[in-house]
């Protein structure tokens, strides 16, 4: 075979190769930064509905007892909307994992509710670090 050709071949080659390298390295950071921003304002969403979640029960209830229900019976309701309530909070976390491609789960650093919730308050414990400064 002829070295002339060969050689700027395997040069040509070589650049191929470094160019897919770098590009998917690239790429990979790109797709991690955005997940972990997506990831963050979910998780501010989730938190602030869980928050009024909490508080229209709060006023349910009030209202029932105000209304003259039975304790025994605002009990009841309690637990099926705790239930409810534990329930959502469980498929909101696997649809997490549902809608990203297995390769970036470990982008996602939770994997219970407790754990979204320890995340959302190191994401509020930043951001009021940097709003302080």
């Amino acid at each position: 075979m002829n070295t002339e050709f060969t050689i700027p071949l395997l040069w040509f080659l070589a650049g191929v190769i470094s160019y897919r390298f770098a590009a998917t390295v690239i790429n990979y950071a790109h797709a991690s930064a955005f997940i972990q921003e997506i990831n963050r304002y979910a998780l501010m969403l989730i938190g602030i509905m869980s928050e009024d979640i909490h508080f229209f029960r709060q006023r349910k209830y009030l209202l029932l007892k105000e209304a003259g229900t039975p304790e025994n019976e605002i009990n009841s309701i309690k637990e099926i909307d705790e239930k409810v309530f534990n329930g959502w909070k469980f498929i909101t976390i696997s649809r997490f994992f549902s809608v990203y491609p297995k390769y970036l789960h470990k982008l996602v650093p939770f994997k219970t509710w407790d754990e979204a919730m320890e995340e959302l308050t190191k994401i509020h414990k930043k951001v009021d670090k940097e709003t302080s400064n």
